[in-house]
């Protein structure tokens, strides 16, 4: 895969993370929203996947980017959405690296999510 396209599906992702948050769900505040990869982005087996990202304000970026133990107490301590069962199987999937079918599978369901809202 070229750089081109890493940066295609780079975007893709980030604009699909971000449509699922109109606020930060760590803080509340609703402005100045970044994707954040739970799973390092280095990590190409969870690269692309949507279950793997989440829109923080831009302090809580920081964060959780500068402080990831915290950060991830905060996930593995909401119930409603995150919690331990949903980030054992992402990091399960994270140490599946370089796991071609797993990407190629992950930009297909991206792909088609990214068709499906730019034709709404």
């Amino acid at each position: 895969m070229n750089k081109k396209e890493i940066k295609k599906y780079d975007k893709m992702w980030s604009e699909l993370v971000l449509r699922k948050y109109l606020h930060c769900p760590h803080c509340g505040k609703n402005e100045a929203m970044s994707p954040h990869h739970i799973i390092k982005r280095r990590k190409y087996s969870t690269r692309w996947d949507l279950r793997n990202g989440i829109g923080l304000c831009r302090g809580c970026h920081f964060s959780a980017e500068n402080w990831p133990v915290e950060f991830t107490s905060w996930l593995l301590s909401t119930k409603d959405h995150w919690g331990k069962k949903w980030l054992e199987a992402l990091v399960r999937k994270g140490t599946q690296a370089g796991n071609k079918m797993i990407i190629e599978k992950d930009i297909q369901r991206l792909t088609f999510k990214y068709q499906k809202i730019k034709n709404e």
